[in-house]
């Protein structure tokens, strides 16, 4: 683990799936992409009778002791800190969701699926995805200044899915010194010391993507599981 406090953070997203019927998969097949940009919230059209329903916010953090990650130089000693990390299936097989997701997952369908009573079916498949996001969603791809021949490519802010096709390339473009305008923009850059992805006397400053594209507001992930989980397949009262 290299340490990119401040530069990049893990926070997670909740994203659900649905079985539907194949009448529904018909109203809804033609239905486009839709996204409310207060909350995040937004449904994906179906496919073989699957709906996804997902919501893209500011996110969970997970804030854990790191005790082994490479230090900002190589005359620097290694230390323990606190960082956000994924928390997944291998940290909980049961893989639960949050109630407040739940919860507004379904309001999701409520408001903005045309199909009613979706909101009170159980989930198929329910998970966190997590995202390494940056303080303006753009990619941190570049060589660590401090560690010859250290290349780091992440920084996907919730959109690495959709460069799969060309990424590659830019990265290879820019592990060749041939970045180019991309490059450039994507350059490992100096950052300001104002506390952010580090704990101070106790409290942990997040990370926040300030690309415009983010709704709802950033919540600490323990926190919302300790008031509450939904178990996969168990469905909700009506809202």
């Amino acid at each position: 683990l290299v340490d990119l406090r401040g530069r990049t953070e893990a926070t997670g997203h909740a994203v659900v799936y649905m079985d539907i019927t194949s009448e529904e998969q018909k109203t809804l097949g033609d239905f486009p992409v839709v996204l409310n940009l207060s909350t995040g919230l937004f449904l994906i059209p179906p496919r073989n009778n699957v709906l996804k329903v997902a919501r893209h916010t500011f996110g969970y953090i997970n804030p854990v002791k790191i005790n082994n990650a490479l230090p900002p130089s190589p005359k620097d000693k290694r230390v323990s800190f606190i960082a956000s990390q994924p928390y997944t299936s291998r940290n909980d097989s049961s893989n639960p969701l949050p109630i407040e997701a739940d919860q507004d997952l379904r309001r999701a369908l409520k408001d903005l699926c045309p199909v009613r009573g979706l909101e009170d079916r159980p989930w198929k498949e329910a998970r966190i995805c997590w995202y390494s996001d940056t303080r303006d969603g753009e990619w941190l791809i570049d060589y660590h200044p401090n560690y010859r021949g250290l290349f780091i490519a992440t920084g996907d802010s919730g959109h690495g899915y959709k460069f799969l096709p060309n990424i590659g390339e830019k990265i290879v473009d820019v592990m060749q010194g041939q970045g180019g305008e991309l490059g450039d923009k994507w350059r490992w850059r100096d950052i300001q010391d104002d506390g952010v992805g580090r704990e101070t006397d106790g409290v942990y400053k997040g990370l926040i993507t300030e690309d415009g594209s983010r709704g709802g507001r950033p919540l600490v992930l323990c926190d919302e599981l300790a008031k509450g989980k939904t178990p996969l397949g168990e469905s909700k009262a009506k809202l």
